[in-house]
């Protein structure tokens, strides 16, 4: 017998997140004692669970981007019963972009983890192809209108909208801002012929460390982050990549989640990313 949908989350997801995803980013944020955070396309509010579990009683502020309603009522759900500091959350219900105005999102169910503003089909890991066969029209703003002081996390997951959500944040970006920035990169931008060397590059043109989440993990469970190169392209597979302006805090002693961090690292990098001519 399957288990109930919210034993397998609490069972399997939530746990899997923390430690593959969120905890990841614990060396990044110790730098700060108030976090003040933007998540760009939160679901149903499982991964904000994850990160609240971790660090929330060290969030000041968290504002969450959610326009699909069944997607948004969930969410709603998930801060009502299951987030603690709920009240320092606002949700937002609508997307944010490049220009504001009104976008339409595709999408397969009333909730939906594939919704997407650009593709109404898509071919996943592995090979099967998915049709998002319904449409809404939504409101969509532009970060910068809203990013006035330091956000020190900002996590964008939108199923190929991520470019244009950094176009609309590019302020920020550029005034140093958004301090550490999250994003999902893989099969999405593949589709829509973007490479990772287009993200690579508007991110270390302003001075920000960019590191991918990977698979291999700690010995106890944690995933691992390490050091990103401009070529490293997804091959059809997806991975969180991290921009990050402070890199991770000396003062961290936790578990050795971060890798490739050394000044011969760095130096190699360097040489990789010059003679690699990226600045073209």
């Amino acid at each position: 017998m399957a288990p109930p949908r919210r034993f397998a989350q609490a069972g399997y997801t939530i746990p899997g997140m923390m430690l593959r995803e969120v905890f990841l980013l614990t060396p990044f944020l110790a730098h700060y004692d108030k976090l003040s955070c933007l998540e760009v396309g939160g679901n149903t509010g499982l991964w904000l669970e994850a990160f609240f579990n971790i660090f929330g009683p060290r969030v000041a502020d968290y504002g969450v981007y959610e326009p699909l309603p069944g997607n948004l009522a969930q969410l709603r759900g998930t801060l009502e019963k299951r987030v603690r500091g709920a009240e320092r959350v606002t949700v937002r219900p609508w997307c944010a972009g490049d220009k504001p105005g009104e976008v339409v999102l595709n999408y397969d169910a009333d909730v939906s983890a594939l919704a997407s503003v650009l593709l109404p089909e898509v071919k996943l890991v592995g090979g099967k192809v998915h049709r998002n066969d319904r449409q809404i029209t939504v409101k969509q703003e532009r970060l910068d209108e809203r990013i006035t002081e330091i956000v020190h996390f900002m996590k964008i997951d939108t199923e190929g909208h991520e470019w244009a959500v950094l176009e609309g944040a590019s302020s920020a970006i550029e005034r140093g801002l958004a301090r550490n920035v999250l994003f999902e990169f893989g099969i999405h931008q593949n589709a829509l012929g973007q490479s990772f060397k287009q993200f690579f590059e508007i991110f270390r043109d302003n001075g920000y460390s960019i590191y991918r989440q990977i698979s291999r993990g700690h010995f106890f469970g944690y995933g691992a982050i390490e050091k990103a190169r401009w070529f490293d392209e997804t091959r059809g597979q997806q991975y969180m990549v991290l921009a990050s302006l402070d890199g991770p805090s000396a003062g961290y002693r936790g578990p050795a989640v971060v890798r490739g961090d050394d000044w011969r690292e760095r130096m190699a990098l360097e040489v990789l990313y010059r003679v690699g001519g990226v600045r073209t």
